[in-house]
């Protein structure tokens, strides 16, 4: 329920442009929960709000991280 909910909030925070939060919000999850999931979600959010942040390197990393971590198919 944990990861979930700090998903959600991250999610939250991205939409509200609240990048600070939402950056912390998703690195929390990726470190207390490192088998998750939501990892390919948490990264993609990761890459978005430094995308938005035109942190372009950091945005092309997560994404290839997310994409990394997606199950075969």
């Amino acid at each position: 329920v944990q990861e979930d909910l700090l998903f959600a909030r991250a999610a939250a925070s991205l939409a509200a442009k609240d990048y600070r939060q939402a950056e912390a919000d998703a690195k929390d999850l990726l470190n207390r929960f490192p088998g998750t999931p939501l990892k390919p979600a948490a990264l993609g959010l990761l890459a978005s709000a430094a995308w938005d942040l035109a942190r372009f390197r950091t945005a092309t990393d997560y994404a290839a991280q997310a994409r990394e971590s997606l199950p075969p198919g």
